[in-house]
């Protein structure tokens, strides 16, 4: 009886910690979403072939902490992210080095707009190792106006400095410039959702993907939403398509995850998480959710390790405290065990 009582208790303590849609974090504060930053390199006296541009996500000091190859049309993205600040580096042959700063401590989700300018323009054309003209014309069709990346640009750093209602107005000035911006209403609708100013971030998030519904970002973002609010049966079928899109894409792996956990499809929710820590196996957040679900199976084992697991990759955030005080109520019940 004794054993049963604080198997129980386990199960409802943990329940209140393990982030499920709709349930808030310590301080009544929504979980921080991981960061992810989308860019695009556009080339001043040419257009670089895909293979020959390298993109490096840099810490403030420094260190390569990823690098990606263009993605299409010169475009690039970093997922799964520290909500911290960076730098982005573009590197291509015959072209001089581009940099850009992004911050993701006050927003999840930030672009970045690179550009190259080549080494020397004395020779017409392209510098060697270059593409086609049809590359250009390609490229060109989904650059946005100078006008509007400027705006967009002065958006992010309204962000930084902790100017959300300046932000808002630079970003409706870059749709403004350009109406079919679709990364501006991205930067809009997840600017609206870290404020919980849920119709205006659907609005704008819909809006993105009306306009490119190529965007898989676009429906992690707008599932995302959708978790948060407590509607995971309409969050699940756009995570579904953004995983479809993007299966490397851990961070919608999560959110999809969520959203199953929340509509009691327990199997279905922990092959999302553990696909999630699979593809990212230093986010600490999934060994909560993966130790939760252990638990209603009555794993305690299991939900130790995964609790374990979580305090190993972050012992200095704010869940630590109650997440060690569950390990402690589960090494008392298999203490007792017979």
């Amino acid at each position: 009886m004794r054993r049963t009582c604080l198997f129980g208790y386990l199960t409802f303590a943990l329940v209140l910690t393990a982030l499920p849609v709709g349930v808030q974090a310590q301080g009544g504060r929504l979980p921080r979403i991981p960061g992810q930053i989308n860019g695009m390199v556009h080339f001043k006296g040419g257009v670089a072939s895909p293979g020959s541009v390298i993109v490096y996500l840099e810490s403030e000091m420094g260190e390569i902490i990823q690098q990606a190859s263009l993605v299409g049309n010169a475009r690039f993205r970093f997922e799964g992210l520290e909500r911290t600040r960076y730098v982005v580096r573009a590197k291509a042959p015959g072209y001089r080095d581009a940099t850009n700063r992004v911050d993701l401590t006050l927003m999840p989700t930030q672009s970045a707009m690179l550009t190259l300018y080549a080494e020397t323009q004395d020779t017409p054309g392209a510098p060697a190792g270059l593409g086609s003209t049809e590359a250009t014309v390609g490229l060109q069709a989904l650059m946005a106006p100078e006008g509007a990346m400027q705006e967009l640009a002065k958006g992010e750093e309204a962000v930084r400095d902790n100017a959300p209602e300046k932000a808002v107005a630079h970003f409706q000035k870059a749709i403004e410039i350009y109406p079919e911006y679709y990364a501006a209403y991205h930067m809009l609708g997840t600017l609206y959702m870290d404020q919980q100013k849920w119709p205006e971030a659907e609005k704008a998030l819909k809006r993105s993907l009306e306009i490119n519904d190529k965007y898989a970002p676009g429906y992690a973002a707008l599932g995302a939403l959708y978790n948060r609010q407590g509607k995971p049966a309409e969050a699940q079928p756009l995570l579904e398509r953004s995983v479809a899109m993007e299966p490397r894409a851990w961070s919608a792996h999560f959110e999809l995850g969520q959203a199953f956990a929340a509509q009691n499809k327990l199997a279905e929710a922990e092959a999302h998480y553990q696909e999630a820590h699979d593809l990212e196996p230093k986010f600490p957040l999934v060994h909560i959710l993966l130790g939760n679900l252990a638990l209603r199976k009555r794993a305690l084992a299991t939900a130790r390790q995964e609790f374990q697991h979580f305090l190993d990759l972050a012992p200095d955030h704010p869940l630590a405290a109650p997440v060690r005080q569950k390990v402690a109520d589960i090494d008392k019940a298999l203490g007792a065990q017979p």
